[in-house]
Protein backbone atom coordinates (compact mmCIF):
# COMPACT_ATOMS: atom_id res chain seq x y z
CA UNK A 1 0.00 0.00 0.00
CA UNK A 2 1.74 3.23 -0.98
CA UNK A 3 0.57 6.64 -0.14
CA UNK A 4 0.13 8.92 -3.37
CA UNK A 5 1.48 12.28 -3.75
CA UNK A 6 -1.09 14.35 -2.97
CA UNK A 7 -0.97 12.78 0.49
CA UNK A 8 2.41 13.46 0.80
CA UNK A 9 2.00 16.83 -0.37
CA UNK A 10 -1.07 18.08 2.18
CA UNK A 11 1.30 16.43 5.00
CA UNK A 12 4.17 18.42 3.77
CA UNK A 13 1.85 21.40 3.76
CA UNK A 14 -0.23 20.83 7.05
CA UNK A 15 3.18 20.78 8.70
CA UNK A 16 4.19 24.08 6.67
CA UNK A 17 1.52 25.27 8.14
CA UNK A 18 1.85 24.40 11.66
CA UNK A 19 5.53 25.18 12.25
CA UNK A 20 4.62 28.79 10.74
CA UNK A 21 1.72 29.26 12.90
CA UNK A 22 4.43 28.46 16.24
CA UNK A 23 6.97 30.73 14.93
CA UNK A 24 4.37 33.37 13.96
CA UNK A 25 2.87 32.71 17.97
CA UNK A 26 6.74 32.84 19.12
CA UNK A 27 7.33 36.42 17.46
CA UNK A 28 3.71 37.84 18.79
CA UNK A 29 4.82 36.74 22.38
CA UNK A 30 7.76 37.92 22.16
CA UNK A 31 7.13 41.40 20.90
CA UNK A 32 3.56 41.94 22.50
CA UNK A 33 4.39 40.34 26.21
CA UNK A 34 8.31 40.87 26.24
CA UNK A 35 9.85 44.03 24.02
CA UNK A 36 7.31 46.53 24.06
CA UNK A 37 6.16 45.95 27.89
CA UNK A 38 9.77 46.00 28.98
CA UNK A 39 10.62 49.11 26.40
CA UNK A 40 7.72 50.97 28.05
CA UNK A 41 9.31 50.00 31.38
CA UNK A 42 12.60 51.55 30.79
CA UNK A 43 11.62 54.55 29.09
CA UNK A 44 10.28 55.41 33.01
CA UNK A 45 13.51 55.10 34.32
CA UNK A 46 15.11 58.64 34.87
CA UNK A 47 18.12 58.76 32.68
CA UNK A 48 17.10 56.42 29.78
CA UNK A 49 16.24 57.63 26.46
CA UNK A 50 14.86 55.61 23.36
CA UNK A 51 15.03 52.09 24.54
CA UNK A 52 14.53 49.31 22.36
CA UNK A 53 14.85 45.81 22.70
CA UNK A 54 15.24 42.98 20.11
CA UNK A 55 16.11 39.78 19.87
CA UNK A 56 19.66 38.17 17.89
CA UNK A 57 19.64 34.87 18.58
CA UNK A 58 18.92 33.68 21.77
CA UNK A 59 19.85 36.82 23.58
CA UNK A 60 18.23 39.82 24.06
CA UNK A 61 19.94 43.37 23.19
CA UNK A 62 18.66 46.15 25.30
CA UNK A 63 19.83 49.27 23.34
CA UNK A 64 19.33 52.63 24.91
CA UNK A 65 20.72 56.36 24.96
CA UNK A 66 22.12 57.94 28.11
CA UNK A 67 20.05 61.57 28.68
CA UNK A 68 22.68 64.11 29.61
CA UNK A 69 23.29 64.42 32.77
CA UNK A 70 22.31 60.97 33.95
CA UNK A 71 24.38 59.06 36.35
CA UNK A 72 25.20 56.02 34.50
CA UNK A 73 25.58 53.82 37.83
CA UNK A 74 21.76 53.63 39.20
CA UNK A 75 20.11 54.09 35.25
CA UNK A 76 21.65 50.97 34.95
CA UNK A 77 20.78 49.20 38.04
CA UNK A 78 17.53 49.82 37.47
CA UNK A 79 17.69 48.89 33.63
CA UNK A 80 19.14 45.09 34.68
CA UNK A 81 16.63 45.38 37.30
CA UNK A 82 13.96 45.51 34.93
CA UNK A 83 15.47 43.43 32.11
CA UNK A 84 15.87 40.83 34.76
CA UNK A 85 12.42 40.53 36.16
CA UNK A 86 10.70 40.86 32.42
CA UNK A 87 13.15 38.69 30.48
CA UNK A 88 13.99 34.74 31.06
CA UNK A 89 16.96 34.78 28.34
CA UNK A 90 20.53 36.19 28.39
CA UNK A 91 20.53 40.07 28.01
CA UNK A 92 23.08 42.52 27.26
CA UNK A 93 23.02 46.33 27.44
CA UNK A 94 23.73 48.10 25.38
CA UNK A 95 24.28 52.13 24.76
CA UNK A 96 23.96 54.73 21.97
CA UNK A 97 26.72 57.20 22.35
CA UNK A 98 27.94 60.31 20.21
CA UNK A 99 31.61 60.35 20.69
CA UNK A 100 33.53 62.68 19.69
CA UNK A 101 37.43 62.48 18.18
CA UNK A 102 38.54 64.21 21.26
CA UNK A 103 36.69 61.67 23.18
CA UNK A 104 37.64 58.49 21.28
CA UNK A 105 41.65 59.57 22.08
CA UNK A 106 40.79 60.28 25.61
CA UNK A 107 39.42 56.67 25.84
CA UNK A 108 42.37 55.23 24.53
CA UNK A 109 44.48 57.55 26.39
CA UNK A 110 42.83 55.67 29.79
CA UNK A 111 42.67 52.30 28.38
CA UNK A 112 45.87 51.42 29.85
CA UNK A 113 44.56 52.50 33.61
CA UNK A 114 41.66 50.76 32.72
CA UNK A 115 43.40 47.61 31.53
CA UNK A 116 45.27 47.55 34.67
CA UNK A 117 42.97 47.54 36.98
CA UNK A 118 41.54 44.54 35.68
CA UNK A 119 43.77 42.80 35.52
CA UNK A 120 44.88 43.10 39.22
CA UNK A 121 41.75 43.46 40.70
CA UNK A 122 42.48 47.23 41.87
CA UNK A 123 38.95 48.83 40.76
CA UNK A 124 38.83 51.54 42.79
CA UNK A 125 42.22 52.64 42.66
CA UNK A 126 41.30 52.04 38.69
CA UNK A 127 37.98 53.94 39.16
CA UNK A 128 40.14 57.05 41.18
CA UNK A 129 42.64 57.11 38.30
CA UNK A 130 40.22 57.33 36.14
CA UNK A 131 38.31 59.87 37.36
CA UNK A 132 41.27 62.39 38.78
CA UNK A 133 42.24 61.96 34.83
CA UNK A 134 38.86 63.56 33.84
CA UNK A 135 39.01 66.11 36.16
CA UNK A 136 42.19 67.03 34.93
CA UNK A 137 41.30 67.62 31.60
CA UNK A 138 39.47 70.77 30.68
CA UNK A 139 36.11 70.58 30.21
CA UNK A 140 35.58 66.93 30.17
CA UNK A 141 34.63 64.78 32.79
CA UNK A 142 35.59 60.72 33.42
CA UNK A 143 33.36 58.06 35.35
CA UNK A 144 33.70 54.51 36.08
CA UNK A 145 31.04 52.11 37.10
CA UNK A 146 31.70 48.48 37.95
CA UNK A 147 29.23 45.17 37.36
CA UNK A 148 29.76 41.74 38.31
CA UNK A 149 30.10 41.49 34.49
CA UNK A 150 31.95 44.22 33.23
CA UNK A 151 33.31 47.83 33.60
CA UNK A 152 31.44 50.51 32.34
CA UNK A 153 33.03 53.94 31.18
CA UNK A 154 31.42 56.97 30.76
CA UNK A 155 33.33 60.00 29.04
CA UNK A 156 31.19 63.46 28.44
CA UNK A 157 32.65 66.65 26.79
CA UNK A 158 29.71 69.18 26.76
CA UNK A 159 26.69 67.50 25.78
CA UNK A 160 28.52 64.61 23.85
CA UNK A 161 29.15 61.24 25.64
CA UNK A 162 31.44 58.06 25.04
CA UNK A 163 30.34 54.78 27.13
CA UNK A 164 32.22 51.66 26.66
CA UNK A 165 31.98 48.10 28.36
CA UNK A 166 35.16 46.19 29.18
CA UNK A 167 34.02 42.73 29.95
CA UNK A 168 35.43 40.96 32.94
CA UNK A 169 36.77 37.82 32.68
CA UNK A 170 34.94 34.91 34.87
CA UNK A 171 36.74 33.72 37.60
CA UNK A 172 39.50 36.97 36.57
CA UNK A 173 41.14 39.41 39.24
CA UNK A 174 38.83 40.68 41.74
CA UNK A 175 36.02 37.91 41.65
Amino acid sequence: MSISWKRWAWGALAALFTFGLLWGGLWVYRVWAIARPLEAQLAQIPGVENPQVRWQGQEVVITLSLAPGASLGPLLDAVEEKAQARVKAPFRVVFRDNPTPRLEAFYHELNPILREGLATGAFTEMAARVEARGRETEDMAASVYITEDAIWVLLRDGDRQLIRSIPREKGGAGR
